[in-house]
């Protein structure tokens, strides 16, 4: 017969004793001491915030905050409004929440919580959706926190930058296929295609401090406006000719040490990796390739960054899209995490 346990036995030997590394031993005993022990329950249990963090509505008591973005109203396919909550769900796929790599735990050196999806006043209009998305996240920008946050179509990017990029305007780290420079497209002004287009125009993205990487196929007319205003474009061809380690190199030229958003568009990825999107372009980066990228970031005065166009209705059986964008969240996290603790210190 097997010999009972108490909890305190079984909780220090499951979670605690069992690790070799000192940080992340202290980390576990914090979170449980903070009663965040729930982080630590099995992957198919528990609330499914991002990577199973409290809730928090109140802004100012910490350093990131988790958002989702419900919203495909601007993309033509239907399905990415439920990307939030299938990333959500997806995120204790991830594992303890220590970044192998570079050893990071962003929920030990940063206040971490999930604030929820952008309050839609009226989920039928993209103007009124970009209106209340901006005003969200700038309580959350004025408040002291760093958002980063999961989608929806790529349009939510706009309203978050005007909110962030409002008396500085910030660099970008664009991951894509495509541009996203349109002036319009298909009569309408608001859409995906055309965010960074208005985000330039309205002074609230730095085009010289842009980097839009893995661009590809066939819309390429569309985006003179990145030339124009000096967007650093690195197609996919150049990507792979260059490498990921002479790619980083540019990219933090680029970039400089200003204020600095990342947002990645999954499609960037190649449909092998990521299929469930609304626009699969074969050709594109594979996952590797855009983990070593975000991780050269590190050191970079980081601000946010978003992970955007799953739609979880064109994911296959196992949910791989929804498991590939928890991943690329949570190494954004990483290195959003690592800058604000930095310039703390």
């Amino acid at each position: 017969m097997e010999e009972n346990i108490n909890n305190e036995e079984l909780r220090n030997f499951n979670l605690i004793d069992i690790f070799n590394n000192e940080d992340y031993r202290n980390f576990v005993q914090k979170m449980y001491e903070s009663g965040n022990e729930q982080m630590f329950a099995p992957i198919y249990s528990g609330i499914p915030t991002f990577w199973r963090t409290k809730s928090c509505q109140y802004f100012a008591e910490i350093d990131i905050a988790l958002a989702g973005y419900p919203v495909d109203l601007a993309s033509g396919i239907p399905g990415a409004r439920m990307g939030p909550r299938a990333i959500r769900d997806k995120s204790s796929y991830t594992g303890g929440y220590m970044n192998h790599y570079n050893k990071i735990i962003p929920f030990d050196i940063c206040r971490v919580a999930d604030v929820g999806d952008v309050p839609l006043k009226n989920s039928y209009s993209i103007k009124k959706i970009n209106q209340d998305t901006q005003t969200f996240f700038k309580e959350i920008w004025e408040d002291g926190a760093h958002p980063i946050t999961a989608g929806g179509d790529h349009s939510g990017t706009y309203p978050i930058l005007k909110a962030i990029g409002e008396e500085e305007p910030v660099g970008l780290v664009h991951f894509d296929a495509h541009c996203d420079t349109a002036k319009a497209i298909n009569g309408g002004k608001n859409s995906s295609a055309s965010i960074l287009y208005h985000a330039v125009e309205d002074g609230v993205v730095d085009p010289k401090r842009t980097v839009q990487i893995g661009i590809r196929g066939s819309m390429e007319p569309l985006w003179d406006f990145s030339y124009e205003k000096g967007m650093r474009v690195l197609h996919i061809e150049e990507f792979r000719k260059m490498g990921v380690s002479k790619v980083i190199e540019e990219v933090r030229q680029v970039i400089g040490k200003g204020p600095t958003y990342i947002t990645i568009d999954i499609d960037a990825l190649d449909p092998a990796y990521a299929p469930a999107t609304e626009v699969p372009t074969p050709g594109g980066l594979t996952t590797y390739e855009m983990q070593q990228i975000i991780r050269g970031l590190q050191g970079a005065n980081l601000v946010g960054g978003d992970v955007m166009e799953l739609s979880p209705p064109l994911d296959a059986a196992n949910g791989v899209t929804a498991i590939t964008c928890a991943f690329m969240m949570f190494e954004i996290l990483c290195v959003v995490a690592d800058s604000i603790a930095s310039k703390r210190k």
